[in-house]
């Protein structure tokens, strides 16, 4: 059988025999410029690989560990053993992770024995890939409580002094181990990693690869020595190796002691006083006249600060607003060094490179997004302390500093408050710049003020909006990288403009048609796919027909046929090139979009004239293209025009079921299945009653999704959810369904969050025990309108146990516990004097009273009082 592991036995095949025997020349063959060799040698190392993995891992541990071996040879038999057991995807990750727990002990000793020893090879590249195996095997062993003697060995042994390589190397390690690790898995060996690493970061060092080495690992053990944080003398020796580093002759090693300093600034705000003067002096300096690497981690601690006091103020606001003190009081490190800091910044602004790519990351783009955060931070006070940069460069002759001073009024406009006059006297400038200026850098900074002004400040624009439309429009023929900014400004002056349901009319209705015309128009640009001008330019059709006003709907009617017409002519084209299908899929994806807009925004309308027909028609044909992306879009798309239609999207439904199906059991690209749960909710409860006779098969398909270990998990908060959208769409024809989900529910609810400062595992919970929520309230709703309430009794007791797992957890979510006070309100209402007796406890009362007392929204108090006021009353 293929994977059988068995270390006594041997390869099946002679080529995977070939590829033990003659490890060094089949490893030397996989570095061939000969394709066919290559792939040869690549193919005896996988079947060696799936064929017996013992002796394929100890095939490699003996190249790694030849001496006598070629470096090349060596170095890649490490990084096969390490990738044979790690992958970059998750769920691949922890496949090859299990496989090497299910190794026999005797390999996995003598590999970790050879990785280890190889540490100490001379050779750069060798010792280098037996640090990223060493700790790749830590990754996985140190959670299990394997490898106890591990850290002690690398922090002892492996440190003294005599070998430079071997120091360099075990620093490299802990870095890695240090880097990824969970902390809880390393915390009792902290005190030791961090002395280690300190002594090597010191300046008595004098190899600077083992202070680089050193450093790194510092940086990403900062995070776990809050002990050591906490004791003011370790603390002080700690900094002051960190602060003495920055001032290193070599820059590497500054760039790394500035790296700590932002570390230890995000994680131990509150320890930074003493040592804020020092830091204050050295960054600013380093922002001004410092090789870029090191002024870009300058620049960040200031920008980690700035978030980290803006976060601080908004939660001593919140605490204020309801009479409690904050836990935590901002230290104000920003606006005390406001005015030094906003000048070492500006200094930066007029750094550009020419002709730099829009996403390069460099110190003037570090600067302004720095100068961005200190603008949330210091609020008004920094509107004085900019302005005069600003008014003093932007009509400079120079386009580095009009293109510094347009960046800088961008970056400080979320904040500040005042800024109408300041805005009112800047738009006629920038209208300036957008269409005049020589500098495509200049123009391309500019059309993003003007959307930082429409996203953040759209009432400033007052009488300068027609202008503004003109200046835009014109904007739309420039490059493509200037013309993709400008899309993105009508989209942001779209969203600004949203109408009220009652409105008739917005302020930029007359400029509807013709903003949307030159959107069409620099869709079909010959230069569309540089940029991504073309998806830039779907994006703001889809927010101008999304938030379009009544007065502009009969428009959005006219461009149906447009929109048909082009997926149309796209499901034509027969590309020859990969490019081109690429080119091809891209469109077909975004027409879905924006017909998916348009169907939203006519409603019923697109019943009339047969538009239906023609638009699910197209739907069908897109189907056929092998694209997950354009599924995703299709899908949605039609989830809209069933939304649309209602009853009489039933008629599509035994063509479009097929594809749903398929959809639906596509784990592989879990997007696709997301959304198509997502969709079938949207059919489900567009056709009621109707959906009854598709409903066993796609019932069977959801069950089989939840019980596949190989679905990604956050697709089951969805799966769980759409019971009860089924449940409230068929009534009492889901009933010989409900046992079945609610057992699959119940199972889900059963989940315990392990750790409560994970942040992504908090957030997941939460999502699932919503989707269960959801699924609950739309079965209890469902069996009651269908006059079948009373055969929710069997299924109360689950109910009751999830909601008192959930109500004992503090991380649940206000959407959770919203969700969760409806769920009590809908079972006495469902079921009445049967479930009193069960929901009117002292416990019940207690977590009601809990939540009408509550700081929560008031959406969220009136749900527990309807609830309470249901169980509760005589």
């Amino acid at each position: 059988r293929l994977g059988t592991q068995d270390t006594r036995g041997s390869p099946r095949s002679p080529r995977a025999l070939h590829a033990i025997m003659e490890i060094t020349k089949v490893l030397l063959a996989t570095q061939s410029n000969d394709n066919a060799a290559r792939q040869a040698a690549e193919g005896q190392l996988s079947m060696a690989e799936q064929q017996n993995l013992p002796m394929y891992v100890m095939a490699l541990a003996g190249e790694l560990g030849g001496n006598d071996k070629p470096v090349q040879s060596r170095t890649l038999a490490g990084l096969l053993i390490k990738n044979a057991f790690w992958a970059k995807e998750e769920e691949l990750a922890n496949t090859r992770e299990q496989r090497w727990v299910a190794l026999d002990p005797t390999t996995k000793t003598q590999v970790k024995a050879v990785a280890l020893s190889v540490l100490a090879s001379p050779i750069v590249d060798v010792r280098s890939a037996a640090a990223q195996l060493v700790s790749r095997i830590a990754l996985i062993e140190l959670p299990l409580n394997q490898w106890p003697d591990l850290i002690h060995t690398l922090c002892t042994t492996h440190m003294a002094p005599g070998n430079d390589s071997l120091r360099e190397a075990t620093l490299h390690t802990l870095g890695f181990i240090c880097e990824e690790i969970d902390h809880n898995s390393i915390r009792d060996n902290a005190n030791e990693i961090l002395t280690a690493v300190v002594q090597c970061a010191l300046p008595e060092e004098q190899n600077l690869e083992i202070k680089f080495a050193a450093l790194r690992a510092l940086s990403h053990s900062l995070v776990f020595v809050h002990d050591n944080f906490e004791r003011e003398n370790e603390r002080n020796y700690i900094m002051r190796v960190i602060l003495e580093a920055t001032r290193s002759p070599a820059e590497k090693i500054r760039e790394l002691a500035f790296q700590c300093c932002v570390q230890v600034g995000t994680v131990y705000y509150d320890k930074l006083a003493p040592y804020m003067q020092g830091i204050f002096n050295m960054t600013l300096t380093a922002i001004k006249s410092e090789a870029e690497t090191v002024a870009l981690q300058a620049i960040e601690f200031w920008s980690a600060l700035a978030e980290t006091e803006a976060d601080l103020a908004a939660h001593a606001e919140e605490c204020a607003a309801v009479g409690e003190k904050p836990e935590q009081q901002s230290c104000n490190f920003v606006l005390g060094a406001l005015s030094f800091l906003v000048e070492a910044l500006s200094t930066t602004l007029v750094r550009q490179e020419e002709d730099q790519d829009e996403e390069a990351w460099n110190i003037a783009s570090a600067g302004g997004t720095c100068l961005a955060l200190v603008a949330a931070c210091a609020r008004d006070a920094i509107v004085p302390v900019m302005m005069p940069f600003i008014t003093s460069n932007i009509v400079s002759p120079e386009w580095r500093k009009r293109e510094a001073a347009t960046l800088a009024f961008g970056s400080i406009l979320d904040g500040p408050a005042q800024l109408n006059q300041y805005i009112d006297g800047a738009l006629p400038i920038l209208m300036e710049h957008l269409t005049k200026d020589p500098h495509e850098m200049v123009k391309d900074t500019t059309a993003w003020a003007v959307g930082r002004i429409f996203q953040l400040h759209h009432n400033s624009v007052g009488s300068h909006l027609q202008q503004l439309v003109v200046a835009l429009y014109q904007g739309l023929g420039d490059t493509p990288r200037v013309a993709a900014n400008i899309c993105w400004a009508i989209h942001s002056m779209a969203e600004a403009f949203e109408p009220e349901e009652k409105d008739e009319t917005t302020r930029i209705s007359p400029y509807f048609q013709y903003v949307v015309q030159a959107l069409l128009n620099t869709t079909e640009r010959p230069d569309a796919d540089e940029d991504k001008l073309r998806s830039s330019a779907y994006a703001a059709l889809n927010t101008l027909i999304h938030n379009a006003p009544r007065d502009c709907v009969a428009y959005v009617h006219h461009l149906l046929p447009v929109f048909m017409e082009r997926m149309h002519k796209s499901l034509q084209l027969a590309p020859q090139t990969t490019s081109a299908r690429r080119e091809q899929e891209e469109v077909q994806s975004l027409l879905c979009g924006v017909l998916q807009e348009c169907t939203h925004k006519l409603g019923k309308d697109v019943a009339k004239e047969d538009i239906a027909d023609k638009l699910m028609t197209l739907y069908l044909q897109v189907f056929a293209v092998r694209s997950a992306s354009v599924h995703e879009e299709a899908l949605m798309a039609v989830g809209a025009l069933a939304i649309a239609v209602e009853e009489q999207f039933n008629k599509y439904m035994t063509h479009f079921k097929p594809f749903l199906h398929q959809c639906l059991s596509n784990v592989a690209e879990y997007e696709v299945c997301m959304i198509a749960v997502g969709v079938l909710g949207d059919v489900a409860r567009s056709l009621g009653s109707l959906f009854t006779p598709y409903c066993t098969e796609v019932m069977n398909l959801l069950v089989q999704d939840l019980q596949n270990p190989q679905l990604e998990r956050s697709v089951k908060a969805n799966i769980l959810a759409a019971f009860g959208d089924i449940a409230m769409a068929i009534t009492r024809d889901f009933l010989p369904f409900a046992s079945t989900c609610v057992q699959m529910m119940h199972q889900a609810g059963q989940a315990k969050l392990e750790d409560p400062n994970d942040e992504d595992e908090v957030e997941y919970f939460n999502t699932l025990r919503e989707g269960i929520c959801e699924g609950f309230t739309g079965i209890i709703q469902g069996l009651r309108t269908g006059n079948q309430a009373d055969q929710l009794m069997p299924f109360v007791s689950v109910i009751l146990s999830f909601v008192d797992i959930v109500f004992k957890d503090a991380t649940r979510s206000e959407a959770l516990t919203r969700g969760l006070v409806g769920l009590l309100g809908d079972l006495m209402h469902s079921l009445g004097p049967q479930v009193k007796p069960l929901l009117a406890t002292q416990q019940v009362r207690a977590v009601l009273d809990d939540v009408v007392k509550s700081q929560l929204s008031t959406a969220t108090i009136e749900v527990a009082m309807w609830a309470r006021e249901l169980i509760f009353s005589q």
